[in-house]
């Protein structure tokens, strides 16, 4: 018998002999018990913070002033009235405390847009990290800012205010 034939007589079987499916669906019910509190809170524990800043006629387009210590200008060498906005003035990291669940794993985002107002230009570190809360349910996340100079002709005695942000995803 070659396959031919063979098709041929499969086919007639199937025409004269009814075929039956079945298919049945079942439900199954699970009771649900959450324990979960996604209560996640940010509270800032130490402000940013920038000593003042100093511009001269001798003040290099490009100095700088950051949240640490500021001992070396943006030359790399000592700090000085040329290479620095702040020579040798200690500025601070803002650090915010997460407080959440015990073990919870999170996703910080932290830092700011570039932002240019009178003369100046500041950032801060951009992290997005993931983090584990621990047995205490805290995190400390610390952001460092960075301030330089980038138009003397628009410097002008006052205050400057920037902005950074913090966002958290929790699971």
């Amino acid at each position: 018998m070659n396959i031919k034939n063979t098709f041929r007589a499969l086919l007639h079987i199937l025409l004269i002999c009814p075929v039956y499916a079945f298919a049945t669906q079942y439900t199954v019910e699970v009771n649900m018990v959450s324990s979960i509190n996604n209560d996640v809170t940010l509270t800032e524990t130490q402000a940013m913070y920038f000593p003042n800043l100093a511009v001269n006629h001798f003040t290099q387009i490009g100095a700088t002033c950051d949240t640490g210590t500021n001992q070396k200008g943006v030359d790399g060498l000592t700090a000085n009235e040329k290479n620095s906005l702040c020579p040798n003035s200690a500025g601070k990291a803002s650090i915010v405390r997460v407080r959440g669940n015990a073990d919870a794993l999170v996703r910080v985002y932290r830092g700011a847009a570039i932002q240019e107002q009178g003369g100046f230009r500041y950032a801060a570190t951009q992290i997005e990290q993931d983090y584990n809360l621990g047995s205490q349910g805290i995190q400390d996340l610390r952001t460092e800012g960075f301030i330089s100079l980038i138009d003397k002709s628009l410097v002008t005695s006052g205050v400057l205010t920037f902005n950074y942000e913090v966002r958290i995803v929790a699971q």
